[in-house]
């Protein structure tokens, strides 16, 4: 994976600095969000997460029918904003079941073999790269990323499926004692991946060649990014509290009461 992450360096300073700077901006401003307040934007997180699914279930089985796909995104994410906690458990699991199945493929990602195709982008000389070609190049390199992702855990066959299943049931069974340490564990998670590709980017808009750095200081970077997560859900739980439950109405005094 080192090769694409270097060569992605290298094509970043191809990329409009607008693009670089604006995706990386907004980046790291949503993940900071999500990684210390994301319990608040739980609601919507939730009916983004549920409309997504119920778009791609339509898309799946009733085609390029616009009508379809509309209703059903709108009712998924109705049924997602009023199952907030339930649907962000879900997502958790579906999040554990994918980072188990990563970290079992990590030999396969981790051949330079797997990353021989990696896309390269070319630009003409003296020719600022417009907006939309930048954008259409983080498309590629994120399609690509998400394919070879695919093709790493369907290679684990049984393997991952069984992984899958035990590392979705462990959150989901956690997750039914104690929803909003799970959903503020997940908020964290995202939070941190999204503030780290938004400094990513902006890194190279400055030239400085991140990318180099990460690959050298690995297991550093990795201590950090787990302390992100716990520190983030902590800080969550803390800024964003429940609901307090409403306590039982106290028994009407008898009329009758002993004197």
């Amino acid at each position: 994976m080192s090769d694409l992450l270097r060569q992605f360096q290298e094509s970043a300073f191809v990329l409009s600095p607008v693009v670089l700077t604006g995706v990386g901006a907004a980046l790291v401003w949503l993940g900071l969000f999500l990684w210390l307040g994301g319990l608040r934007w739980l609601k919507f997180l939730a009916g983004f997460a549920a409309a997504a699914v119920g778009y791609a279930v339509a898309l799946r089985f009733a085609g390029q029918q616009t009508a379809v796909l509309v209703v059903a995104a709108v009712i998924a994410g109705l049924v997602g904003i009023f199952l907030e906690k339930t649907v962000g458990v879900i997502v958790a699991a579906v999040l554990a079941a994918l980072i188990v199945n990563l970290l079992l493929a990590l030999p396969m990602l981790s051949d330079a073999k797997t990353w021989s195709d990696s896309p390269r982008v070319q630009s003409a000389k003296d020719v600022s790269p417009s907006v939309a070609e930048s954008l259409t190049t983080l498309e590629i390199y994120g399609r690509y990323l998400i394919e070879k992702g695919i093709q790493a855990v369907q290679s684990l066959g049984n393997v991952g499926y069984t992984a899958s299943a035990i590392a979705g049931l462990a959150v989901l069974g956690v997750g039914l004692a104690v929803p909003r340490g799970i959903c503020a564990l997940m908020c964290a998670i995202f939070g941190t991946a999204a503030i780290a590709t938004g400094l990513l980017l902006l890194l190279l808009y400055k030239g400085s060649k991140p990318v180099d750095y990460i690959l050298e200081c690995q297991g550093m970077l990795w201590m950090i990014a787990l302390g992100m997560v716990g520190f983030g859900m902590l800080i969550d739980l803390a800024l964003c509290p429940g609901r307090p439950r409403k306590k039982a109405a106290p028994e009407e005094k008898q009329t009758g009461d002993k004197k």
